[in-house]
């Protein structure tokens, strides 16, 4: 019972860490649609919440489960949280895929950080650059779940946020621009633009 009680208090604590690093929204924006701010917009981040989230993992989790478990519990439980935090990350800036998209340019360090933790969330590298600027390639890519979510969670918020009576074709173009370059950061494979393309088609047919 101790054991699980302190599972569900480190979730807690992941979840409240992740919320309270990228909980943070830009005043006076909102939808194309109607230019109101909905207080939704994600945070155009500098790209450095999730080294700060594994830092803080780090530095304050890690040591606080060895001093109360033994090494053979602590050490699974802390390669646990990591994947938590990665995990928990991906579902958020997955629910702030439309910001991101919306924001663009400003928000590539964020979009370049979500593809890290995608990297990450499927077993691959985390993506840093090596010395001559480049970075290295994943063999693991985005993991189907990973995509699946994505691409429905950014067809439902353009369905809810875009494709309506309220915005206009250009508005609409500008932003289906701006997502395929964010989507192509996300995957070069195009898979997650596919995904998403009917979507916007077949309203502008309609």
């Amino acid at each position: 019972p101790l054991y699980a009680s302190l599972c569900a208090a480190v979730a807690r604590c992941v979840d409240d860490a992740v919320e309270g690093r990228l909980d943070v929204r830009p005043a006076d924006r909102g939808d194309e649609s109607d230019g109101e701010s909905d207080g939704e917009s994600a945070s155009v981040s500098d790209g450095a919440a999730l080294d700060d989230l594994r830092a803080w993992e780090a530095r304050v989790l890690r040591p606080l489960l060895s001093s109360v478990l033994p090494r053979a519990r602590a050490g699974p439980l802390s390669s646990a949280i990591g994947r938590a935090i990665t995990s928990r990350f991906v579902r958020r800036r997955t629910a702030d895929l439309f910001d991101l998209i919306r924001e663009h340019p400003e928000s590539a360090p964020a979009v370049s950080e979500l593809r890290r933790a995608l990297l990450l969330n499927n077993g691959g590298g985390d993506g840093e650059e090596e010395e001559d600027g480049t970075r290295p390639p994943s063999a693991a890519g985005i993991s189907p779940p990973d995509h699946h979510a994505l691409v429905g969670c950014l067809r439902h918020q353009l369905q809810s946020r875009l494709l309506h009576a309220g915005a206009s074709t250009s508005q609409i173009i500008d932003v289906y621009i701006s997502a395929v370059r964010v989507l192509r950061a996300l995957d070069p494979t195009d898979a997650l633009t596919d995904g998403v393309r009917g979507a916007v088609g077949d309203y502008l047919r309609g």
